[in-house]
Protein backbone atom coordinates (compact mmCIF):
# COMPACT_ATOMS: atom_id res chain seq x y z
CA UNK A 1 0.00 0.00 0.00
CA UNK A 2 2.42 2.84 -1.19
CA UNK A 3 1.30 5.93 -2.11
CA UNK A 4 -2.75 5.46 -2.08
CA UNK A 5 -5.17 8.18 -0.74
CA UNK A 6 -6.90 6.28 2.18
CA UNK A 7 -10.44 7.81 3.28
CA UNK A 8 -11.82 7.29 6.57
CA UNK A 9 -15.52 8.03 7.47
CA UNK A 10 -17.02 8.72 10.58
CA UNK A 11 -21.09 8.00 10.37
CA UNK A 12 -24.19 7.97 12.88
CA UNK A 13 -27.35 6.61 11.94
CA UNK A 14 -26.06 6.13 8.01
CA UNK A 15 -25.08 10.05 8.24
CA UNK A 16 -21.55 10.80 7.88
CA UNK A 17 -20.37 13.23 10.03
CA UNK A 18 -16.68 13.57 8.73
CA UNK A 19 -14.76 12.41 6.13
CA UNK A 20 -10.61 12.84 6.44
CA UNK A 21 -8.31 11.50 3.42
CA UNK A 22 -4.56 11.06 3.85
CA UNK A 23 -1.81 9.67 1.63
CA UNK A 24 -0.18 6.60 2.59
CA UNK A 25 3.24 7.24 1.36
CA UNK A 26 5.08 4.51 2.17
CA UNK A 27 3.92 3.85 5.36
CA UNK A 28 1.54 1.08 6.72
CA UNK A 29 -0.05 2.24 9.59
CA UNK A 30 -1.82 5.63 9.30
CA UNK A 31 -3.52 7.66 12.02
CA UNK A 32 -6.89 9.65 11.42
CA UNK A 33 -8.25 12.08 14.15
CA UNK A 34 -11.73 12.95 14.45
CA UNK A 35 -13.24 15.86 16.52
CA UNK A 36 -16.84 14.86 16.96
CA UNK A 37 -19.58 16.94 18.60
CA UNK A 38 -21.93 15.36 21.24
CA UNK A 39 -25.73 16.31 20.40
CA UNK A 40 -27.04 14.03 22.96
CA UNK A 41 -26.03 12.92 26.12
CA UNK A 42 -25.38 9.17 27.11
CA UNK A 43 -24.07 6.21 24.89
CA UNK A 44 -23.48 7.18 21.23
CA UNK A 45 -23.27 4.58 18.49
CA UNK A 46 -20.98 5.48 15.68
CA UNK A 47 -19.53 3.80 12.57
CA UNK A 48 -16.06 4.46 10.33
CA UNK A 49 -15.59 3.13 6.82
CA UNK A 50 -12.81 2.64 5.04
CA UNK A 51 -12.99 3.01 1.30
CA UNK A 52 -11.50 0.34 -0.32
CA UNK A 53 -8.01 1.25 -1.51
CA UNK A 54 -6.64 -0.25 -5.44
CA UNK A 55 -5.88 -3.97 -5.74
CA UNK A 56 -7.62 -4.57 -2.32
CA UNK A 57 -9.45 -7.81 -2.38
CA UNK A 58 -10.92 -8.23 1.19
CA UNK A 59 -13.59 -5.44 1.86
CA UNK A 60 -15.03 -6.86 5.19
CA UNK A 61 -12.42 -5.33 7.76
CA UNK A 62 -13.22 -1.35 6.48
CA UNK A 63 -16.40 -1.07 8.40
CA UNK A 64 -16.25 -1.25 12.24
CA UNK A 65 -19.07 0.09 14.59
CA UNK A 66 -18.09 1.51 18.24
CA UNK A 67 -19.85 3.56 21.15
CA UNK A 68 -18.97 6.61 23.14
CA UNK A 69 -20.15 7.92 26.09
CA UNK A 70 -20.71 12.07 26.25
CA UNK A 71 -21.91 13.04 29.58
CA UNK A 72 -21.54 16.60 31.61
CA UNK A 73 -19.94 16.94 34.95
CA UNK A 74 -21.59 19.11 37.64
CA UNK A 75 -20.40 22.55 37.59
CA UNK A 76 -18.43 21.32 34.58
CA UNK A 77 -17.73 21.61 30.77
CA UNK A 78 -19.28 19.40 28.39
CA UNK A 79 -16.90 16.07 28.64
CA UNK A 80 -16.47 13.08 25.91
CA UNK A 81 -15.61 9.73 27.16
CA UNK A 82 -15.48 5.91 26.33
CA UNK A 83 -18.17 3.36 26.80
CA UNK A 84 -16.44 2.90 29.49
CA UNK A 85 -17.56 5.20 31.60
CA UNK A 86 -16.28 7.47 34.11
Amino acid sequence: MQNEEVVVSVLKGGKVLATLQKNSESKSLIDFDFQLDATEKGIQRYDISVKPISLETNHRNNFRAFSSMWWRRKNSANCPGTSSGY
